[in-house]
């Protein structure tokens, strides 16, 4: 799977696992989802800020959520195509209105 190649030594060091839930507030509206999901393209912004190279440099909120400052109801797309690739990997992003 992907997530092998995201989930780097310095991850595992910090003691995160591939099924550990992380808690992001996206702008003020939290998510939960699990590590691996949030890391399965390799090369996405998510994957290498949750890979555990940049733990020090996350941004958290005061009760320790992974802050973003991005517009939640973005976030929220980007992370429902993340969960659907988890069953059929072929899906693609949906196409939505823009919020603003």
């Amino acid at each position: 799977m992907a997530t092998d190649r995201v989930l780097t030594s310095s991850a595992l060091q910090l003691g995160l696992m591939e099924d550990d839930i992380v808690r992001i507030n996206a702008g003020g509206t939290f998510f939960q989802a699990s590590l691996s999901t949030l890391c399965q393209v390799p090369d996405s912004a998510l994957a290498s800020m949750l890979s555990g190279r940049w733990e020090q440099g996350l941004v958290r909120d005061d009760v320790g959520a992974v802050f973003l400052d991005v517009t939640p109801a973005v976030f929220e797309l980007v992370l429902s195509h993340l969960r659907a690739r988890r069953i059929r990997p072929e899906a693609r992003l949906p196409v939505a209105a823009a919020p603003y």
